[in-house]
């Protein structure tokens, strides 16, 4: 859902009966021609993604921090949430991630081995 200029807004509805949803979606697109805001706010939203034409530009595009990327693709591929170094003003050139784990040791392990997991592959792949 997106308004006028280069302003926008967001709505995620979960759970919703599908008799409601169509009375929302009515409102929420009725005479309402797509603006550079509802546009901008669609790409934020469904950015594209590995396979489609402009991927690669928007992941150049981005131009984020190593450590950001790396805690982006942890997120994607693992659920795992963790912090890049560099939103904390590190030495220049140098990168690392940050996480806080307060939970069972079994849920330990498993976050363990999927980190070793997902570094091991993300290395393979951006070496």
């Amino acid at each position: 859902m997106g308004e006028c200029g280069l302003r926008g807004g967001y709505v995620e509805l979960v759970n919703m009966d599908p008799a409601v949803m169509e009375h929302i979606f009515t409102i929420f697109s009725k005479d309402n021609a797509p603006t550079t805001g509802q546009i901008a706010l669609s790409v934020m939203a469904n950015p594209p993604q590995p396979g489609e034409q402009s991927y690669d530009l928007y992941k150049k595009e981005l131009g984020m921090e190593p450590d950001t990327f790396y805690c982006l693709r942890f997120l994607e591929d693992t659920g795992v949430i963790t912090t890049p170094g560099s939103e904390y003003g590190q030495k220049d050139g140098t990168y690392h991630i940050r996480f806080c784990i307060m939970t069972l040791s079994d849920t330990i392990e498993h976050l363990l081995t999927n980190l070793v997991a997902f570094h091991t592959q993300f290395m393979n792949e951006f070496s």
